[in-house]
């Protein structure tokens, strides 16, 4: 099997898994406004995994590149949450009065 397809193995159970973690943590309504963060907690799973195969320095080089396209990602996914939070209290406040 090797180590590659090893950690591959490790990754389709740890993809499982997490998957389920994600789904009931939806079904409780607490990812609201993290789901861009579980998406790079799985992608940092990912390279670890990668590490494993293809060594440290391999995986900080891809990081790097992950890093560089989804840095934009994790922090507009802030922003419009916290706008949507601060639109629905306005909206609560108009109500009130």
């Amino acid at each position: 099997m090797g180590m590659t397809g090893f950690a591959l193995a490790a990754l389709v159970v740890f993809g499982v898994a997490y998957n389920a973690c994600v789904g009931a943590m939806e079904r409780r309504g607490w990812t609201e406004g993290y789901n861009a963060l579980l998406v790079a907690g799985g992608v940092l799973v990912t390279l670890a995994g990668y590490a494993a195969v293809r060594g440290v320095m391999a995986a900080a080089e891809m990081l790097a590149f992950f890093a560089a396209s989804g840095a934009p990602m994790l922090i507009g996914s802030a922003v419009r949450y916290a706008r949507r939070r601060e639109a629905d209290a306005e909206a609560a406040r108009e109500r009130i009065l």
